[in-house]
């Protein structure tokens, strides 16, 4: 739809461009380019109908430009020869350019849809996932976290940053340099009865400047249980 126009409205547009070129070429003297509408009529079958109407389309375009030839009264062999290629031409080269735009608006539709199709997937993945996950800024302040950051009540209702984690000052300090930093025997705000072993990640920008810092954790409670009930050698 263009300009708030249904897709018949600007077909019958079409059908209306073309018979009207075609009939006032027929009686208009030569010298004048009379089918210089045709490829507005192919542009606004582009708009419309797509590909499948801007080859039949320009077919007619072309095909009433030579009748017009034919049967038209007024026509001067030579110079209306001359006139009509160039307006066959015309007329062709702008279908082609208007078959190129489709293909390409279509490539871009299908690119849109497989990034958004990804989007839902890597959303599916991470809101099961058995990771907590949480994305922040690098002043600690939460914009995202993960199905199972919820689950153990570390959302915005509980926690909005990661500011006031002793386990993790020093760490934050190197990691918004840009390093990496792991660690073990993390226990959560309202859950002290887990652990885990955890991971910040800086997230730079094209500069090299941090601006976002991912935070991972996996559970090891059961492991380090298992571990403090087997005898010591």
């Amino acid at each position: 739809m263009v300009a708030g126009l249904p897709p018949m409205a600007l077909g019958a547009i079409t059908v209306g461009i073309l018979l009207g070129t075609f009939l006032i070429d027929l009686f208009t003297a030569p010298g004048i380019a009379t089918w210089a509408p045709y490829p507005i009529a192919v542009i606004t079958a582009l708009w419309w109908g797509g590909r499948r109407a801007v080859i039949p389309v320009t077919a007619l375009a072309i095909l009433l430009t030579i009748l017009a030839k034919l049967f038209s009264r007024h026509d001067v062999v030579t110079f209306g020869l001359i006139n009509r290629t160039v307006g066959v031409v015309l007329i062709t080269l702008v279908g082609l350019l208007c078959l190129r735009l489709d293909r390409r608006e279509e490539a871009l539709e299908r690119a849109v849809q497989h990034l958004g199709t990804e989007e839902e997937l890597l959303r599916t993945v991470v809101s099961h996932s058995t990771h907590l996950m949480a994305l922040a800024t690098p002043s600690g302040d939460i914009v995202a976290v993960s199905g199972l950051m919820h689950a153990v009540s570390l959302g915005a209702a509980r926690m909005q940053a990661f500011r006031g984690w002793s386990i993790l000052e020093a760490a934050w300090a190197c990691v918004v340099k840009g390093e990496s930093v792991s660690g073990t025997n993390l226990t959560l705000p309202g859950d002290e009865s887990r652990v885990w072993d955890w991971t910040l990640t800086p997230i730079p920008d094209s500069a090299g400047t941090v601006t976002q810092v991912l935070f991972e954790a996996q559970d090891v409670t059961r492991r380090v249980r298992d571990s403090a009930k087997r005898p010591s050698n």
